[in-house]
């Protein structure tokens, strides 16, 4: 008789670990050097699972493990070589010099203490063969029906899983940028397929066992892994990128077709229909001190109307500094955030630092229905999470083909929430920073914008594109013309704002508060000096790094 639900959940997984996890036939280097693509090694689990049942008693038998050890035996895998692993690298060939003058204070960096130089990070997703044929399974289960019709199988797959996190940060020094650039246009160049150039990343084979590839190896990194299949840990590891026998490619592709997502955007006014009965007038704002990423908590006088926008952490920083109790240790800011009963999410984009804590939030966040940007040009990671919420039917996605007034939404009592889509301009590089959800709260008394990573001259750009369709009728203001009571500042207070166009050389417009999510790191030039000084101009600044060490958020009472 054919297992249904729980129990056809366990052998899948059983058949997972035996045949892939812990091969008891071949080797990993058989499954992964000879097996290049994901159906390929899945119709090998099969086989090998038929073959293991023909035999009158198992040769191998495994209890049952959860997610959460699952993904810990592949991370452990991972470092020790024991699944072929890829990086997702950010395409260097489409940056300008980072380490020019009008780019080296923009990005985190950090000095060597042995040799005083300036260092770049990026943000890098790890992915190996075993995570992307479990992810493929557990999909293809989230999608699958019992033969009659049943969910039961689905639904048990559903309960089982949740998303993890497996990723890099890489730290550069300028020869190794310019090194790595140079291995990327030799990569590109390599390739059969134009279309890859203009990808926002780009696949490379890597390892962390230098030693057993140093005849492969064409460059070493230094950084740490930031992993979570519940806790987010941060983990010291040297990598190396080692020739590439074509696989990446086909990684690529397989990585298309995995995490493509299910359902299509959906329309401005759908969007903003299925945000409407959710919504309601909101009695605090809560902006959380958690180093330079967003989290924000929206809540209404009764509790049960409550949103995230954004969920993220400090992403960026050296895990020497999580493992002191220094100011980069945000485990109890982390811990009252996940005390919170959210109804929905809001995110602003899929960068890390904006979503990052919804992989080590309670599995009940991942309920929720969650209202985004498209997430197509995401990391892998992001999109594993999109993945996941779009097979469970909780993800509404909304265009980002071009900046506009996605739509207002009418509360009762004069409330109105009118949400807008950034457009890409020249002040900021990253098309997903400037292509965001930037909201607007209007009640009788108070105007809070909350803006995410979107730039003035993207919303600017926005407002603009509207005002274009409204004929003779009265058009909405730019940020230097709006009265804003409450400010939560884009990208971390960064210099690549345009934040000029607070002001704009026009006649100031108090406002009451200004709330900058971001480490006040001087070094690392969050905030940038002169963004925050022409804050000033208009608002009371705070930074959630300073004026939040107490009870690590501050608070907006409307």
């Amino acid at each position: 008789m054919e297992k249904k639900g729980k129990e056809r959940v366990y052998e899948e997984l059983e058949k997972f670990v035996s045949t892939r996890l812990r091969p008891f036939v071949h080797s990993y280097k058989f499954i992964e050097n000879n097996l290049l693509t994901v159906e390929d090694r899945l119709a090998y689990m099969e086989k090998a699972w038929e073959e293991n049942e023909r035999q009158s008693e198992k040769q191998y038998s495994f209890p049952q493990l959860t997610n959460h050890e699952i993904c810990h035996e592949m991370f452990w895998n991972a470092f020790r070589g024991r699944s072929k692993m890829y990086i997702q690298i950010p395409n260097l060939t489409l940056e300008e010099n980072l380490f020019s003058d009008n780019w080296k204070r923009e990005r985190e960096y950090r000095r060597k203490d042995s040799e005083n130089e300036e260092v770049i990070t990026f943000s890098c997703t790890l992915l190996t063969l075993q995570m992307l044929d479990y992810d493929a399974m557990i999909f293809r289960a989230m999608t699958d029906q019992d033969d009659d019709g049943d969910d039961e199988y689905r639904d048990a797959t559903i309960k089982y899983y949740r998303p993890y996190l497996f990723d890099y940060v890489l730290e550069l020094n300028q020869e190794k940028y310019k090194k790595l650039q140079e291995i990327q246009k030799w990569k590109y160049r390599m390739s059969t397929e134009s279309s890859v150039r203009d990808e926002p990343y780009i696949w490379m084979t890597c390892t962390f066992n230098s030693d057993h590839h140093s005849d492969m190896s064409l460059i070493d990194f230094e950084g740490y892994v930031v992993q979570s299949a519940s806790s987010i840990e941060k983990i010291k590891a040297d990598l190396s990128i080692i020739e590439d026998d074509g696989s990446s490619l086909s990684v690529r592709k397989d990585v298309l077709a995995n995490y493509n997502l299910q359902n299509p955007c959906i329309r401005d006014d759908e969007f903003c229909k299925k945000l409407q009965y959710r919504l309601d007038s909101l009695s605090s704002i809560y902006v959380y001190r958690i180093g330079n990423g967003n989290c924000v908590y929206a809540e209404n006088k009764t509790k049960d109307k409550c949103f995230f926008y954004d969920i993220g952490f400090n992403y960026r920083h050296r895990p020497k500094k999580l493992s002191t109790k220094s100011a980069y240790n945000y485990s109890s800011a982390m811990k009252k955030i996940f005390a919170n009963t959210p109804s929905f999410f809001i995110l602003s984009h899929w960068d890390m630092d904006h979503i990052a804590g919804s992989f080590a939030a309670t599995k009940s966040f991942l309920d929720k229905k969650w209202f985004v940007p498209d997430c197509a040009d995401a990391c892998v990671s992001a999109q594993r999470l999109a993945k996941y919420l779009d097979l469970k039917g909780n993800l509404y996605r909304v265009e980002r083909s071009k900046g506009r007034m996605i739509g207002k939404i009418y509360i009762e009592n004069n409330i109105i929430y009118k949400l807008y889509m950034g457009e890409k301009v020249a002040c900021d590089t990253s098309r997903p920073n400037c292509e965001g959800i930037v909201i607007k709260y209007e009640d009788m008394n108070t105007t809070l914008l909350m803006m995410g990573d979107v730039n003035y001259a993207s919303f600017n750009k926005a407002v603009n594109n509207y005002n274009k369709t409204l004929g003779n009728n009265v058009p909405e203001p730019l940020f230097a013309d709006t009265l804003i009571d409450y400010l939560i500042v884009p990208h971390h207070g960064s210099e690549h704002t345009d934040y000029n166009l607070i002001t704009e050389n026009k006649p100031i417009i108090k406002g009451a508060k200004a709330i900058i999510c971001c480490t006040d790191n001087k070094e690392a030039n969050r905030p940038n000096y002169f963004h925050k000084e022409k804050l000033k101009k208009r608002f009371n600044v705070f930074t959630t790094e300073s004026d939040a060490k107490k009870i690590d958020y501050i608070k907006i009472q409307l």
